[in-house]
């Protein structure tokens, strides 16, 4: 077996939306710059793709995942091609643009995150810039995440955790029970983290950062 990447630009798209999928391979196929190796609704089908490819000697360039799989997480699946084919480039191409997304796959060292409401150019830049080696981050969410660095900078691992949360839209006692923690300590946490980031509470922090 073979670990080696297409030598030409190739990917494939993982969205449980058959529409969504085939309006995608039409779009880049009439580019012709693009060839769509494979189309997969679910990650057990995406990662089949992925081991038939690596079994016949030809890995795709590029994955494309949304992050909504029916019930499943699309952060799963890239988790699993960053562990099991290093080579391949992810990129987010999701409905979601609010922080906390955007922030979690800055951490998993995604190479690309775009929303589906971003027009045809851009998604063919993404996916170049994303193939020439560069990180890509749509345009309208790169001044809300440098904005986002900018805290995280401030904040410890766990405070992380928690303020990425937070973001999410968790109580406290939600926060608590994902991450394993008294209901005492993440009030603690939080109260640190609003000092940190100059927010006098919850929904100031919300209204700044989500």
């Amino acid at each position: 077996m073979s670990n080696e990447i297409d030598s030409e630009k190739s990917l494939i798209l993982v969205d449980d939306h058959e529409m969504i999928l085939l309006g995608l391979k039409n779009f880049l196929e009439s580019k012709n710059s693009w060839k769509v190796r494979g189309l997969a609704k679910s990650i057990e089908s995406a990662k089949s793709l992925l081991q038939g490819f690596f079994a016949d000697g030809g890995l795709p360039q590029i994955i494309v995942i949304d992050i909504e799989l029916g019930e499943e997480n699309g952060f799963d699946l890239a988790l699993y091609v960053r562990e099991n084919f290093p080579a391949i480039k992810i990129i987010m191409y999701t409905m979601h643009d609010e922080s906390d997304y955007v922030l979690k796959s800055r951490q998993l060292k995604i190479d690309g995150y775009i929303s589906k409401a971003s027009g045809s150019e851009e998604f063919l830049k993404c996916l170049d810039t994303v193939y020439s080696g560069k990180e890509y981050l749509e345009g309208r969410l790169v001044e809300r995440q440098e904005l986002i660095e900018e805290a995280v900078s401030l904040l410890t691992k766990r405070e992380v955790l928690i303020f990425r949360e937070m973001l999410n839209g968790k109580s406290n006692m939600e926060i608590s029970q994902t991450l394993n923690l008294t209901k005492h300590s993440v009030e603690v946490y939080a109260t640190t983290i609003y000092e940190k980031l100059f927010c006098n509470g919850r929904a100031e922090l919300l209204k700044k950062y989500r």
